[in-house]
């Protein structure tokens, strides 16, 4: 006694033999002994069910006729493998149209029908319509994303049969699993050749088979793809992703230590290992964890980078008198570090008065000509110091100029990635629509052949 049911027979074939016969052939089930009969089963064109033409044949035979038909009506046929278990799943579909009544066949004997065999032969075959099933998609690869997900990816049949695909069917099984299960029973769509397999077990062996389908029926399956999920404590990466975990070894630098409000903060750097077309990030830190500044940088082809924060930039009420931290950054991940200051210019004017006032009292004990010359130099000290803040002034007007054009070039660039963003959202329900009507028509066309 067997253990199943039978699988589906195959290549079924319909043709019209006359006016009232079509005769059937297929395939039996590969490597299957223990089938004992077929039941074939038939229905017309605008058919919605199928009839039973024979429940069994209780013949090995993969070949039967049916007679007493009506001449130019289109009939459809399916035929199913029988054994001591029970019926199995029915075999792709076989059309075919009977032949036209022959007026002189009713006024011809039994013996002129026979001498005639050969002619009525050639002109059956010069009628036969040929409907098929695609043939098995191709190149099916199943790929372990994580412990619970695999990714299947296959090709198009390279002959689709008499009639547009339809979609795909999916199988699966365990290593220890003797019979597949359907995953899809049509993907409803022959646009898409990916799937993803998910709610899955660590250390298994999974084996997948597809299945193309047309109008007219599925087609045989695909070659197998297996695959097994390593078991370890952390979820598997692929090598990209591996890649971007590793570390960065980049030598970070300022060209000072210390800056005032109207110094530019010139920060750069080096990459030494030669990974310079991957994304960093900079960002800059204050002693209370405030994060002040932050941007991308990319490497230079000499693998340096140079990022200049002009005045105006550095000016708000965040960038107080106070030590900073630089960070560059990689997926996250801190790779290098380094400081600098930020005093205010009224603390580096005092600290420059200072330093004058304790020169001049070095020198209270020079004779009488030295005061004249302290004297000068007080007065040329004062008219510096107001030049360069006039100077200072100036550089800080034409800093906010700069960063204005700036902002208002990035603010040009984002409404043009908003404007990008909306038309594509605007695609995608179009894409999202189509394939809502072609879900609909599959089920309709589903509905119709049940």
């Amino acid at each position: 006694m067997p253990d199943n049911v039978p699988d589906s027979p195959t290549n079924l074939e319909a043709k019209p033999i006359s006016s009232t016969q079509i005769d059937l052939s297929w395939s039996a089930p590969e490597n299957d002994t223990s089938i004992t009969g077929y039941k074939v089963e038939v229905k017309t064109i605008d058919g919605e069910s199928y009839s039973t033409v024979v429940d069994n044949t209780e013949s090995m035979d993969t070949v039967y006729s049916h007679t007493d038909l009506i001449p130019e009506i289109t009939y459809i046929y399916r035929v199913s493998a029988i054994n001591g278990v029970g019926t199995g799943d029915p075999s792709n579909n076989g059309l075919a149209n009977t032949l036209p009544l022959d007026p002189e066949d009713s006024k011809n004997t039994n013996t002129q029908n026979d001498s005639t065999t050969q002619e009525n032969t050639d002109y059956d075959n010069a009628n036969t319509v040929s409907f098929t099933v695609p043939s098995s998609p191709v190149e099916l690869k199943s790929t372990p994303v994580s412990q619970s997900r695999i990714d299947l990816s296959w090709s198009a049949p390279l002959d689709i049969g008499s009639s547009a695909l339809l979609g795909y069917k999916i199988e699966s099984k365990t290593s220890n699993e003797l019979d597949y299960s359907t995953l899809v029973t049509n993907t409803g769509t022959a646009s898409v050749n990916t799937y993803s397999h998910t709610g899955l077990t660590a250390g298994s062996t999974y084996q997948y088979r597809i299945f193309a389908i047309n109008s007219f029926g599925q087609s045989i399956p695909s070659d197998v793809s297996e695959t097994t999920i390593i078991s370890n404590n952390e979820n598997q990466i692929n090598p990209q992703e591996l890649y971007s975990l590793l570390p960065v070894k980049v030598t970070l630098s300022t060209d000072k230590n210390s800056y005032i409000s109207s110094d530019s903060i010139e920060i750069s750097g080096i990459i030494t290992d030669s990974t310079q077309n991957i994304p960093l990030g900079l960002r800059i830190i204050s002693s209370n964890d405030a994060i002040v500044y932050v941007r991308s940088i990319f490497a230079n082809d000499d693998n340096t980078f140079k990022v200049i924060i002009p005045p105006a930039q550095h000016q708000s009420s965040v960038w107080h008198d106070d030590e900073f931290t630089i960070e560059v950054t990689h997926n996250g991940r801190v790779q290098t570090t380094t400081t600098f200051e930020i005093c205010s210019e009224n603390i580096h004017l005092e600290t420059s008065k200072s330093t004058f006032n304790t020169q001049l009292e070095s020198e209270t004990d020079e004779p009488q000509q030295q005061s004249e010359s302290s004297s000068s130099l007080l007065n040329d000290f004062v008219t510096t110091t107001s030049n360069n803040e006039l100077d200072i002034l100036k550089s800080q007007n034409v800093a906010l100029q700069s960063t204005n054009q700036q902002l208002q070039d990035e603010n040009n660039q984002l409404k043009t990635q908003v404007n990008e963003l909306n038309k594509r959202i605007e695609q995608l329900d179009i894409i999202l629509q189509e394939q809502i009507q072609v879900m609909m028509e599959t089920l309709d066309v589903l509905n119709y052949e049940n």
